[in-house]
Order: structure tokens, then C-alpha cells, then sequence
């Protein structure tokens, strides 16, 4: 009661005052939307409405929605009209989690520790100005003497039809000795069926 007195004098304090609407407590919020749906200013917001959920009082689904007739039944049933049956579901997060890994690896601590669980034996790594390393061993000596990745942001993420391999794509930064360098990274992965395994690293300058 103290946490929900102090909340509605908050509320009162910025209240909103339209003619016959006006919010001064939680309970006035709850159906504000409603009380102001003819209000012209804010018919746009008409469409946000969903379920008729009580903010005070929490109640189960089956109490606010009888028989299913309610706005986020009626959003199920329409998403299972229009689901393409043929559809694959989404196994990409797999891959970009992968991705995110690496980065973060990279924040933490020297580029060939982050690289060096997550390279593939017959990796490649290509840098500006060196020869491609092949190879886990070789691309490590070329990761720890290249200039050291500070940033990077997915942008993109696929896989192959049979899920094999998978391409990430995205922006970045690395410090050279001129001061930083934007670009962009292309990495190229493997499905080994435990993990995901990086087979390319491109890093391409602007």
C-alpha cells in the first residue's frame, strides 16, 4: 500500500488532464487509453491497445480473455494463418552467438587467445598488406602480429541450405599506428554439430 501511495503521487504530480480524463493514480493509467480513444490527438495510439489487463490487479488469462476472444489470441491465430508451412525456423542464433563470442573475446584479453578455441584446423585469416596464413598454427602468428581488432558489429548472418556453414558480416575497428582504422570483417564458419568453427576471417579496410 505504501509502494502504491507513493506511485499515485508521483503520477498526480505529472497528471494528465484532459476533459473527463485525467490521470491521478495507477488506476486512472489503466484505462486512460480507453477513456481517450475519441480524443483526436491520440487516436493514433488506438492501435497499441492489446488485453484487457488489470495493472492493479493481475489476474489468470482465461479471466480477461474468455474463450480465446481476445486481441492476443486473435494475433495467434492470425500468425498461424499466414506461417509459411514450409518455413524453416530461424537456426542462425547459433552462428551469430558464435559471432558474439569471438567479439567478446577480443574486448578481453590479446586477439590469438580470443581466435585460437574457435579456428577451424584449415583456417584462413586475411589481413591488409600480409600473405593469407592457412592454416590454425600460421593464422595465429599473422592474428598476434597484426594490428589488434578493438570493435566489432554484426551486421549480417547466414547459413548454407544444408546448415553446414554459415557467413558472419559486419563493421570494426583495429588500432594501427597511424590511430584507428574502420572496416569491415567477412567470417566464414563450420557446423562440426557441437560448435561453430571460424574457416575465414577477412578483415577489409574502408
Amino acid at each position: 500500500p505504501r509502494a502504491k501511495a507513493r506511485v499515485d503521487a508521483i503520477i498526480a504530480a505529472k497528471a494528465v488532464r484532459e476533459p473527463g480524463c485525467a490521470i491521478n493514480s495507477l488506476a486512472d493509467a489503466e484505462v486512460f487509453p480507453d477513456c481517450v480513444s475519441d480524443v483526436g490527438k491520440y487516436r493514433r495510439y488506438a492501435r497499441l491497445h492489446y488485453d484487457n489487463i488489470s495493472l492493479c490487479e493481475p489476474k489468470p488469462k482465461p479471466d480477461y480473455c474468455h474463450n480465446g476472444e481476445c486481441a492476443s489470441e486473435a494475433v495467434k491465430k492470425a500468425l498461424g494463418v499466414l506461417r509459411d508451412p514450409a518455413a524453416k525456423p530461424d537456426q542462425s542464433q547459433g552462428l551469430r552467438e558464435a559471432d558474439a563470442g569471438l567479439d567478446m573475446g577480443l574486448s578481453k584479453g590479446p586477439t590469438p587467445m580470443a581466435f585460437e578455441p574457435r579456428l577451424d584446423d584449415q583456417a584462413l585469416v586475411v589481413r591488409a598488406n600480409r600473405p593469407v596464413a592457412s592454416g590454425k598454427r600460421k593464422a595465429l602468428r599473422l592474428l598476434g602480429e597484426a594490428p589488434p581488432i578493438v570493435e566489432a558489429q554484426l551486421l549480417s548472418a547466414g547459413l548454407s541450405a544444408d546448415g553446414l556453414l554459415g557467413y558472419t558480416y559486419g563493421k570494426a575497428r583495429w588500432t594501427t599506428a597511424s590511430g584507428m582504422q574502420p572496416g569491415y570483417y567477412v567470417r566464414v564458419w563450420r557446423n562440426t554439430g557441437q560448435g561453430w568453427r571460424l574457416l575465414v576471417d577477412h578483415m577489409a579496410e574502408r
